[in-house]
This record gives C-alpha cells, sequence and structure tokens, in this order.
C-alpha cells in the first residue's frame, strides 16, 4: 500500500482514502505540494473509490465553472456592472484619445507623402489636410464625451447598460455610413474630376483617408453586429 499518512499533515487520524481525497481536492485548486503528486497519482490509480470521486469532482467543477460564466456572461447584471464600470473609466481616461488619434493620422499622411515622394515634402499641407479630417472629428469626439457622461448617470447599471448599448449602436449606424461614404468618395472624386491624381498631395491624401475608412468601416461592421446581440440578450 502506497504510504500517504503525511499528505494531510494536520489530520493524522484520517483513512488513507479520506486523506486522498482531500488532497485531490487541493489538487484541483493549485494548493497540494508537487512532491505529494506523484504519491497521490499512485493510489488513485489502484483505488476505485478514490478514482470515482475524482470525475465526480471534476465534473462538479466543471458544471460551477459552465453557472459562473453564464451568471457574468452578456445579458447578466454582473456583466452590466462591468460595461457601465469600463465605460466610466473610458470615459475619465477619454483625453488620450486624442493625441493617439492625432498621431496616426498625421504619421499616415507624412508616411504618405514620404513614399510618393521619397522624402516629406509636404509637411504644411499634410498638416492642414489633417485638420480638416480632425477638427470636426475631435468636435464629435467631446460632444460623445458630454452625452456619455449623461447616460452613465443613475444607480441602476442595468438600466445604464441598455441606454449605452442603444446610443452606441445609433452612433454605429451613423459613423458605418460615414465610412462607407469615406471610401467611395476617391471613386466619385475620380469621376467628376479625373485630373485630381495630378496633384502630389491628393495622390496621397485621398488613398489614406479611403483606407482608413475602409478599416474603420469593417471595424464598424463587427461593432454593430456585437452591439445588437448584447442588446438582444438584454431583452
Amino acid at each position: 500500500m502506497v504510504e500517504m499518512q503525511d499528505i494531510i499533515d494536520d489530520a493524522p487520524e484520517l483513512t488513507l482514502c479520506e486523506a486522498v481525497q482531500i488532497a485531490l481536492e487541493m489538487d484541483a485548486r493549485g494548493a497540494l505540494a508537487a512532491s505529494k503528486k506523484a504519491r497521490l497519482e499512485s493510489h488513485v490509480a489502484s483505488c476505485d473509490a478514490c478514482r470515482a470521486f475524482r470525475d465526480v469532482l471534476s465534473r462538479t467543477d466543471a458544471s460551477l465553472r459552465d453557472v459562473l460564466v453564464r451568471e457574468a456572461g452578456p445579458g447578466t447584471e454582473a456583466h452590466a456592472n462591468a460595461v457601465v464600470a469600463r465605460m466610466r473609466r473610458l470615459r475619465r481616461r477619454g483625453w488620450m484619445f486624442v493625441p493617439f488619434i492625432t498621431v496616426i493620422t498625421v504619421g499616415g499622411l507624412l508616411l504618405g507623402d514620404w513614399v510618393e515622394s521619397g522624402s516629406i515634402q509636404h509637411a504644411p499641407e499634410m498638416c492642414a489636410v489633417a485638420a480638416m479630417c480632425l477638427v470636426p472629428g475631435l468636435a464629435l469626439f467631446y460632444w460623445r464625451r458630454r452625452r456619455l457622461g449623461v447616460l452613465l448617470e443613475g444607480d441602476d447599471v442595468v438600466a445604464t447598460h441598455r441606454r449605452l448599448l442603444r446610443d452606441a449602436l445609433r452612433v454605429q449606424t451613423f459613423g458605418n455610413v460615414l465610412w462607407a461614404a469615406a471610401v467611395v468618395w476617391p471613386f466619385v472624386l475620380n469621376a467628376l474630376d479625373p485630373t485630381v491624381w495630378q496633384d502630389p498631395i491628393a495622390r496621397v491624401a485621398i488613398p489614406v483617408s479611403a483606407v482608413l475608412g475602409f478599416v474603420a468601416l469593417i471595424a464598424g461592421i463587427v461593432r454593430r453586429g456585437s452591439l445588437r446581440r448584447q442588446l438582444d440578450r438584454m431583452r
């Protein structure tokens, strides 16, 4: 018989199988010393009762994990609490969005100028194009930030989550329309004035804006579907 009296150090009065079953519970939670696992496995391999106990323990743990996932998943109060808390944090840290999107926009235009010309030859013009793109977007961003503050008011997190989802869905739908227009605009511009491509600034600014618009459109379509599914679960 495998010697196991020290596997549960503070309970020497236990029988061998009782000690092993407690050790199995400890092992399932990562609390059993590695030096005791070999003896544990040796006993379980030769004991039908302990082997059956471990099977029941495994099924019970799996069932508990499923319950926890369901209780914390989309459409539950726990999930609403997490979403609302995250949105409140994002609103507090929203100022970080401004330098990030500015660097991405200006950097993309200057990189396009460098690829087109072999060097950055139109920095002032590219910054002017970036300003034309950024000013309306940033104005909308600050308006949305204030709007978000209104939506996050109140103590009913489930109702707050629903408000956030409905509002985000409306905004995302409108945003997708704008991004689709940004993707189509180069083709419209080419049809209206084919000579526009003779301008080196336009040759950079138009493709860059179209690529950014396409990426944003794909992300927006995916996000809209996700928002719709979340809102359906909340009903």
